[in-house]
C-alpha cells in the first residue's frame, strides 16, 4: 500500500475542502433560490466559504512545506556531491600523491592523459616523454628516430664516425675500406683488379681502391668497357635476351642484345648491343 507523504496528504485535504466549498456553495443557491430556505442557505453559503478560506490557507501550508522540502532534498544533493568529491580527491591523492592527486583532482590534466604521460616518461625519459605528450613529434617517428640513431652509432663503430651516417644512408665516401663499401651498397656483381662493378637499372656504377681503400667513385659509367671478357659481361648484365654469332677463320664474333621492350607492332627492339670478338668486348652501340 502506498505511503503518503505530509504535503500530499494535505494536498489532498485541500482538495476536498475544494470540493466542499462547491458542494456547499452549490446547495445554498439551491435552498435559497428554489426553496426560499433564506436561513438554510445562508448555513450552507457560511460553510461554502469557510471551506474556501480553510483551502487557501492549505494551500500556503503545502507552498512553504514544498520549498522547505526543496531546499532540504537541494542541500542533500550538495552534500552527497561533496562527499563523493571529498572521496575522489582521497582516492587520487592516495593513488598519484599529493602533488598529481590534486592536479588530476582540479582539472589541470585528467587521469588518462596523467598516465599517459607517467607511461612515455617511464618507456622514454622525462626529456623524451614529455615530448612525444606534448605532441613534438609523435611515439612512431620517435621510435624510428631512435633506430636510426642506434643503427648509426654501431655502423660508426665498426666502420668508424666518418662513414657510419654514410653506409646506413646507402651512401659511398673516398677512404671508406672494402667492408664499408660491401655493407653500403651491398657486394659487387664483378670484382677487377682494383676496381669494383656495381650495375642496376642500366646503370653501372664503378668503385676505385687503393691500398684497399675507396680513391674515386665514378657514377653512370659506360655500361660496358672494351678488352671486357664475356663472362665479365654476364656477370654484370646476366645473359644476353638475343645472340648473333659470326665465326671465321682466324676468330669468332658475337653480337648481343641487351635491354629488349615489345613495340606496340608487337616486335622486340633492344636498346644496346655489344660486340665480342674472341670472348672481348671490342664495342657497344646504344641503339634507342
Amino acid at each position: 500500500m502506498k505511503r503518503y507523504t505530509i504535503i500530499e496528504k494535505l494536498e489532498l485535504i485541500q482538495n476536498i475542502f475544494s470540493v466542499s466549498f462547491i458542494f456547499f456553495a452549490a446547495l445554498g443557491y439551491i435552498f435559497m433560490e428554489w426553496y426560499n430556505k433564506e436561513f438554510l442557505g445562508g448555513v450552507f453559503f457560511i460553510i461554502s466559504l469557510i471551506s474556501l478560506l480553510l483551502g487557501l490557507l492549505l494551500m500556503i501550508i503545502v507552498s512553504v512545506l514544498e520549498k522547505i522540502d526543496a531546499k532540504k532534498k537541494k542541500e542533500q544533493r550538495k552534500s552527497r556531491s561533496k562527499e563523493k568529491s571529498e572521496a575522489k580527491r582521497k582516492s587520487l591523492i592516495k593513488k598519484y600523491g599529493e602533488e598529481d592527486g590534486m592536479m588530476i583532482f582540479n582539472g589541470k590534466i585528467s587521469e588518462k592523459k596523467y598516465l599517459r604521460e607517467k607511461e612515455l616518461i617511464e618507456k622514454y625519459g622525462e626529456k623524451d616523454g614529455t615530448l612525444i605528450f606534448k605532441g613534438k613529434i609523435s611515439e612512431k617517428n620517435y621510435i624510428k628516430k631512435k633506430e636510426r640513431q642506434n643503427n648509426i652509432k654501431k655502423l660508426c663503430e665498426l666502420h668508424g664516425d666518418e662513414f657510419g651516417e654514410a653506409v646506413y644512408n646507402n651512401e659511398l665516401r673516398v677512404g671508406m675500406d672494402k667492408p664499408a663499401v660491401t655493407e653500403s651498397w651491398g657486394d659487387s656483381g664483378l670484382k677487377k683488379r682494383s676496381k669494383w662493378y656495381y650495375a642496376s637499372e642500366k646503370r653501372l656504377n664503378i668503385v676505385y681502391f687503393k691500398s684497399s681503400k675507396v680513391s674515386e667513385i665514378v657514377e653512370d659509367s659506360d655500361l660496358f668497357e672494351l678488352d671486357m671478357e664475356k663472362e665479365e659481361v654476364i656477370a654484370l648484365w646476366g645473359a644476353p635476351s638475343d645472340e648473333k654469332k659470326t665465326v671465321y677463320k682466324t676468330s669468332t664474333k658475337l653480337r648481343w642484345y641487351y635491354f629488349p621492350r615489345t613495340t606496340r607492332q608487337y616486335t622486340t627492339v633492344y636498346e644496346y648491343h655489344v660486340d665480342l670478338e674472341d670472348d672481348l668486348v671490342v664495342g657497344w652501340k646504344e641503339l634507342e
